[in-house]
């Protein structure tokens, strides 16, 4: 026994360890890709670990690094195959949780078979939707059961598909249709009356029912019996009328069912406009009790969070760092050093401006290029060709000073870059470092 009890709790401890290593491995991945700043470290981190990405079964998280795989093809290895790869296997998942689905619904549907079997009306009815469309002839064999045990709204449904050729019935029996709506006639369902009363009265169908207009005015008069308003008004017609054929003209009968009708007529305005007060009444206490919670709100905020005057940044120093050689992007060490001591100095900075500094010496690529390449384009795309360079050069200034923040300060959001740079005239190459605070 003891032999046994050690090997159970040896079996719960590893699937435990594993589970954990899974969730470790999980949370890694998500970790590289909140805390990324485009470092070579981070790069080369995402590039060895890829194959642990392609491999997790979270579709979340490989749907979010297909996302960072595509904004970033271009700082990987191969970037758009990566994305390739991220697709299959998310794909691959969800045709997984697709076939549990269908697994799914194939037990339900056996178990609705097994309660359908032993008399449940409810599993039946859903077996009679469930195969509409897919297998007509199993939904007509639990359709027929109903009918054969009176199901009131199966028996409607199987009469109109078998007059109107829906679905599941698939050939037209209105001799059948008639047949159901007799029963339910007897059962006392007034709106299948009205349908026989209106099968009689029209000869809708002449080929399978002779048309029998006294059979119809039984039916019609056992709905108006049952004060149903619309045999009623049918009835009222009929009595009124002198020239129809058959005669059936009755004015003592007419003259009873008006009075019988407007009672009923009113009656159903009076239930009418009592529905519409409710449901004004309920409208107007909803509306209250909105603007009794948004005021309730408001209170709160308020209480809660004091409004502050907001405060003016102003800048209170500026650095200018213009020690880069021609067309070179590197951040110096003096230049580092005067950073440095301003950090040290001013512990309340807001916000850190970074703005390239680009003389007329820095266009040597250009020059080359004008020189050796560019005969026979015209002036207007050079001198866009010419900008686009310069700005190239002022982007990667802006970003090699924005490395040395991303190591020394804590909130890196301090930190903006500007989207344009300064043309200096007296050569000056480099950076101009603003430090901003707020206004006492």
């Amino acid at each position: 026994m003891k032999n046994i009890y050690l090997s159970l709790v040896i079996f719960f401890i590893f699937t435990a360890c594993q589970n954990k290593q899974e969730n470790i491995k999980t949370n890694d991945l998500s970790h590289h890709l909140n805390n990324f700043s485009y470092q070579k470290n981070q790069i080369q981190k995402l590039e060895n670990s890829f194959k642990d990405i392609v491999k997790s079964k979270n579709i979340i998280l490989l749907k979010e690094y297909k996302k960072f795989y595509k904004e970033n093809t271009s700082y990987f290895i191969n970037g758009k195959n990566k994305v390739k790869y991220l697709n299959k296997a998310i794909k691959k998942l969800e045709n997984k949780k697709n076939l549990r689905k269908k697994l799914n619904k194939d037990k339900s549907i056996t178990s609705y078979k097994e309660l359908a079997k032993q008399g449940n009306i409810k599993a039946q009815r859903y077996l009679v939707d469930f195969y509409k469309y897919s297998n007509t002839k199993e939904s007509l064999k639990w359709l027929e059961i109903l009918v054969k045990n009176n199901d009131i709204k199966s028996m409607k449904d199987y009469a109109s598909a078998n007059i109107y050729m829906i679905k599941p019935v698939q050939k037209q029996d209105i001799k059948k249709a008639v047949k159901v709506y007799e029963k339910l006639a007897i059962l006392g369902e007034l709106s299948s009356i009205m349908n026989l009363a209106n099968i009689y009265e029209y000869s809708y169908h002449k080929k399978y029912i002779k048309q029998d207009k006294q059979k119809a005015l039984k039916y019609y008069e056992e709905a108006s019996s049952k004060n149903y308003i619309n045999a009623q008004k049918k009835l009222l017609k009929i009595y009124l009328c002198k020239q129809c054929k058959p005669n059936r003209y009755d004015l003592k009968k007419a003259n009873s069912l008006k009075k019988v009708l407007e009672i009923n007529i009113l009656q159903l305005r009076e239930q009418k406009i009592n529905v519409k007060k409710k449901n004004i009444i309920r409208n107007q206490k909803i509306k209250k009790s909105k603007k009794i919670k948004k005021t309730i709100n408001r209170v709160k905020l308020k209480k809660e969070f004091k409004v502050k005057k907001t405060k003016a940044l102003k800048m209170f120093h500026q650095i200018k760092c213009y020690d880069n050689d021609v067309a070179q992007a590197s951040f110096s060490k003096e230049c580092e050093k005067k950073v440095s001591h301003i950090l040290r100095k001013y512990k309340k900075i807001e916000k850190i401006n970074i703005i390239a500094v680009i003389a007329e010496d820095d266009n040597v690529l250009f020059n080359k290029l004008n020189k050796t390449s560019m005969t026979g384009i015209p002036l207007r795309i050079r001198n866009k060709i010419q900008n686009y360079l310069l700005k190239g050069l002022a982007k990667q200034r802006v970003i090699e000073t924005s490395w040395y923040f991303q190591k020394t300060l804590k909130d890196y959001s301090k930190v903006i870059f500007a989207n344009y740079y300064v043309h200096s005239k007296r050569k000056n190459k480099g950076v101009l470092i603003d430090f901003f605070a707020f206004q006492k």
